[in-house]
C-alpha cells in the first residue's frame, strides 16, 4: 500500500491522468484512516464520479487542500465533517444539484476555508451554499471566493456576502445572470476586497458611492490617489446616473499581472517587473462627461481603454506624461478638439485607436502617430492629415491577473475594422 511505502507523504497530485473510479479506489484504500501526514490531495481533471467522492468521507482529517475540479461529480449534499483542517477546496466544473432539505443548504461549513472555488458548478439561487447562522463565523477567514460561470440571478447574493464573508480579498461573480442593484453599503462592508469581477451579468442602476475605485456616469478625479494602480475591469455592465464622493486613503496590494495583446496577428505580453502593472479598462459602459486630467498623473499606466462610452470634451492635453503607455483606445466616444501634440511623444505607444469621435484639425507630426494606419483615425470627419494606409486588423485585448493561486480571470474585447481614409 502507498501509505506504508511512503508513510510521510504530505502532498499527492494525480491530476490529468484520465483516472476512472476503478483506478483510484485502491489508492483511497491505502490512505483512508491511515495516513496522518497527507495535507494536499489533487485529483482534479480526471473522469471520477460521485462514487469516488464517497471515499473522501473517510479520508484523513489532516487534509488542508483538496482539489476536485473538472471531474464528473454530481452532488446534492456535501458533508465534509471530517475535514476540520481544510483550508482550500476546489470543486469547480462539477455539478452541484438542488436538494429538498429544509433551508436548501448543500454545505455543512465545519471548517475555516481560506479559498473556495465553485466555478461552473450549476449553482442557482436555490442551491447556493449558505452557512447557517451558527456557522457564519467559519467563513471569516475566507479570502478568495469564485462562484463565476453559474446561474445566479438575485442580487441577494451581495447581502449574503457582506453578512457572512467580510474579509474577502478576491471575489469572482462574473458570467452569472445577476440582476438588480448592487447594495449601497457593499463597498463599505467589503473593505478588504482587492479584486472584484462582475462582468457579463445583467446588473443595472447605480454603482454604490462606497466603490471608491469604480466609475459611474463620469470618471472621478480621485484616480490620481492610486499610487500603485491595480487593474479595474467593469466592462459590459449597465451603469448609469450616479454621482460620487470619494475618499483619499485608497491602498492596494501587490499581485503579478500581465497584459496579452493580439495585434496584427502578433501577440505581445506587456509586463512591469518593478511595479504592479497598471491598466484601466472601462470600455462598453455608459460613462459620460470629460476624462479628468488627474489620469495624467498615473505615470506608470501601460494600458488605457475607454472605448464605447459617451465621454466628451477634449483629450487631456498632458496625455504625453504617460510615458509608459503602450495601449490607448478612446474610440467610439464624443471626444472633440484637436489631438494633443504631446501624444506624439509617447515612444512606447504601439497600439492606438481614436476612431469615431469628433476630433478636428491636423494629426500631430511625430514618428509614433504617423506609424498608425487610417483605421486608428477614421470616423472623425473634420480630422485632416494623411497617415499611412494600412489594412484593417483584428484587435483582441486580454487582461489576466494571477493571484492567490486561483483560476485565471480574463476580460476580452474584440473589434473588427475596415480600412478607411482620413480626409
Amino acid at each position: 500500500m502507498v501509505s506504508k511505502i511512503l508513510p510521510n507523504l504530505r502532498e499527492l497530485r494525480v491530476s490529468e491522468c484520465d483516472l476512472l473510479d476503478i483506478n483510484i479506489s485502491p489508492l483511497f484504500d491505502s490512505f483512508c484512516n491511515t495516513s496522518s501526514s497527507l495535507t494536499i490531495l489533487d485529483i482534479s481533471s480526471n473522469m471520477l464520479t460521485s462514487s469516488t467522492f464517497k471515499w473522501l468521507f473517510n479520508f484523513t482529517s489532516n487534509l488542508k487542500e483538496l482539489y476536485l475540479s473538472n471531474n464528473k461529480f454530481v452532488l446534492s449534499s456535501l458533508s465534509l465533517m471530517n475535514f476540520h483542517s481544510l483550508l482550500i477546496l476546489d470543486l469547480s466544473h462539477n455539478k452541484l444539484t438542488p436538494i429538498e432539505a429544509q433551508d436548501n443548504f448543500i454545505f455543512n461549513f465545519t471548517t475555516k476555508y481560506q479559498k473556495l472555488y465553485l466555478r461552473n458548478c450549476s449553482l442557482s439561487d436555490r442551491n447556493i451554499p449558505l452557512p447557517s447562522a451558527s456557522n457564519s463565523k467559519l467563513l471569516s477567514d475566507l479570502v478568495s471566493l469564485d462562484i463565476s460561470f453559474n446561474m445566479l440571478k438575485s442580487s441577494v447574493i451581495f447581502h449574503w456576502l457582506f453578512n457572512f464573508i467580510t474579509n474577502l480579498h478576491r471575489l469572482h461573480l462574473s458570467n452569472n445572470l445577476l440582476q438588480g442593484h448592487i447594495p449601497d453599503n457593499f463597498g463599505n462592508t467589503m473593505n478588504s476586497l482587492e479584486y472584484l469581477n462582475l462582468s457579463n451579468n445583467e446588473l443595472q442602476g447605480e454603482i454604490p458611492t462606497s466603490f471608491e475605485n469604480h466609475l459611474s456616469d463620469h470618471i472621478p478625479k480621485c484616480l490620481h490617489n492610486f499610487s500603485v494602480m491595480a487593474a479595474i475591469s467593469m466592462s459590459m455592465t449597465m451603469i448609469d446616473n450616479v454621482s460620487h464622493n470619494y475618499h483619499n486613503n485608497i491602498t492596494s496590494s501587490r499581485y503579478d499581472y500581465y497584459i496579452s495583446l493580439m495585434w496584427k496577428d502578433v501577440e505581445d505580453v506587456f509586463k512591469n517587473p518593478e511595479l504592479l502593472l497598471k491598466s484601466i479598462d472601462l470600455s462598453g459602459n455608459n460613462l459620460t462627461r470629460e476624462v479628468p486630467k488627474e489620469i495624467g498623473s498615473l505615470f506608470g499606466l501601460v494600458s488605457l481603454s475607454l472605448s464605447r462610452n459617451n465621454l466628451s470634451g477634449e483629450i487631456m492635453y498632458d496625455i504625453g506624461n504617460l510615458k509608459s503607455l503602450e495601449f490607448l483606445d478612446l474610440s467610439r466616444n464624443r471626444f472633440c478638439g484637436e489631438i494633443p501634440n504631446s501624444l506624439a511623444h509617447i515612444d512606447s505607444l504601439s497600439v492606438m485607436d481614436l476612431s469615431h469621435n469628433n476630433l478636428i484639425g491636423e494629426i500631430p507630426i511625430g514618428t509614433q502617430l504617423q506609424s498608425f494606419g487610417a483605421y486608428s483615425y477614421e470616423g472623425n470627419l473634420d480630422l485632416c492629415g494623411k497617415p499611412p494606409e494600412k489594412p484593417a486588423q483584428k484587435m483582441m485585448f486580454h487582461h489576466a491577473p494571477y493571484a492567490l493561486g486561483d483560476t485565471r480571470a480574463t476580460m476580452d474585447g474584440t473589434k473588427d475594422r475596415d480600412p478607411a481614409r482620413v480626409s
